[in-house]
């Protein structure tokens, strides 16, 4: 018997302005597809989609793909029948997987959804909801009710970090500038800036995207350098070449294929959800997962939200977890969010964004939450580790003071668990 790599309730919507809006697309045997509209898409098959991902009611069903574009795959289900009690798609009555009918196989009847982007709250259950950031959302009596951790949040418009410990910054960066986003003693990664325009349906923002990310890693037996890179691309299937210092061939890492393995070095593309990144909290992807056993970053390849207004257009976001304890390591870890793993546990604030009015021209570049400024970090090409506070190689380093830091200090509640995980997006939500 084959065991499916995901759950066949995994689904996402496409095209849309926030994580709670689009086309709906639903993976099976390990494909994206479609859901074709035909005979009838209702405001209660839409309720249980809304449901399925963790976001409010339904506010709209789109029935066929004026709104959110066709789909260019598979379309799996049709004659889909929920009564809006349903806990997913496909427990609702519907057309067998693919069997859909040929008035579905031109894509003009891929269905869309709007929902609400807060749930409606839950009164006899505890559960981490989706669409507004993690939030606890509980019946107060319940002994398993326990707080919901976020690990990885942005917002709207150009680059947002989210440090480990919590705390948050927004960081436009240079045009077509290279920065470190974590330099440790086997793992660093850049990432390329990119300043572009965001155009949706009530804002324009005149920000930036992270286009492009390099790995530079060493294995821990033989001492090779590994190195890995990665574009943001609205062109599908994306991949990743990685070069082994020794060797002059390269090799490609796709979804689908054979992983790269080197020692202590796992290179590999997979579906994966985006838990907690961005202002409504998920969105379901290829992610490039790349691991130097003592850390893990996933890179998210996302295109722009509203695509007939941003066409062709792909932005990167990115998560840095810690497979130890990062906080006690001899040489601790630097980069503008690899830094915050600094063993006191205190989450600091940058400077951020002003994002009330409709034309947005942004500016902050982290000040108050990072060492030095902003152009400590600037690196001379995608592959360098050098930089004021690098620490690629080395056998000693001191955290930060986070004493000298200037950016607002909250304190920590009593029981607030202490965030491990960190990272960066662009969520081009508003």
């Amino acid at each position: 018997m084959t065991v499916p790599s995901y759950a066949e309730t995994d689904i996402r919507l496409v095209g849309g302005t926030t994580a709670c809006d689009g086309r709906v697309e639903i993976l099976h045997n390990d494909e994206w597809g479609t859901v074709c509209g035909a005979p009838g898409w209702t405001l209660d098959d839409a309720h249980v989609v809304c449901k399925q991902l963790g976001c409010g009611d339904a506010t709209q069903a789109y029935p066929n793909s004026l709104n959110y574009g066709a789909g260019t795959d598979v379309v799996w289900l049709s004659n889909v029948d929920c009564t809006g009690a349903e806990p997913n798609l496909v427990s609702c009555p519907k057309s067998g997987w693919g069997n859909v009918g040929g008035q579905c196989d031109a894509h003009n009847q891929d269905v869309g959804v709007s929902c609400a982007l807060t749930p409606t709250p839950a009164v006899s259950s505890c559960a981490c909801g989706l669409s507004n950031g993690p939030t606890c959302v509980k019946k107060q009596d319940l002994p398993e009710c326990k707080p919901c951790a976020t690990e990885t949040t942005t917002s709207t418009g150009d680059p947002h970090l989210t440090f480990a410990h919590g705390g948050r910054a927004d960081f436009k960066g240079e045009h077509l500038a290279w920065y470190n986003m974590l330099s440790a003693r086997n793992t660093s990664l850049n990432v390329l800036f990119v300043h572009d325009d965001f155009r949706n349906p009530n804002k324009l923002v005149h920000g930036s995207a992270m286009k492009a990310a390099a790995w530079k890693l060493r294995t821990n037996i033989t001492g090779r350098v590994v190195t890995v890179e990665f574009n943001a691309s609205s062109i599908v299937p994306n991949r990743a070449l990685v070069h082994v210092s020794d060797s002059k061939v390269g090799v490609w890492v796709a979804h689908g294929g054979k992983p790269f393995r080197l020692e202590n070095v796992l290179v590999e593309m997979k579906e994966k959800k985006q838990v907690g990144i961005g202002k409504h909290g998920m969105w379901h992807g290829t992610a490039l997962v790349v691991s130097s056993g003592l850390w893990r970053t996933s890179v998210w390849n996302k295109p722009f939200p509203n695509a007939p207004s941003n066409p062709g257009k792909a932005l990167l976001n990115i998560h840095v977890e810690p497979l130890y304890d990062a906080d006690s390591d001899p040489v601790a870890p630097h980069g503008l969010i690899g830094q915050s793993y600094d063993g006191d546990g205190q989450a600091v604030n940058g400077a951020t964004d002003d994002y009330t009015t409709r034309e947005v021209t942004t500016e902050a570049m982290a000040e108050g939450a990072v060492e030095g400024t902003a152009s400590d970090y600037k690196m001379a090409h995608k592959f360098d580790d050098e930089f004021r506070f690098a620490r690629f190689d080395l056998l000693a380093a001191k955290p930060r003071d986070v004493s000298k830091l200037t950016g607002s200090k909250p304190l920590r509640k009593a029981g607030e668990p202490i965030l491990t995980g960190a990272g960066a997006g662009a969520d081009v939500e508003d």
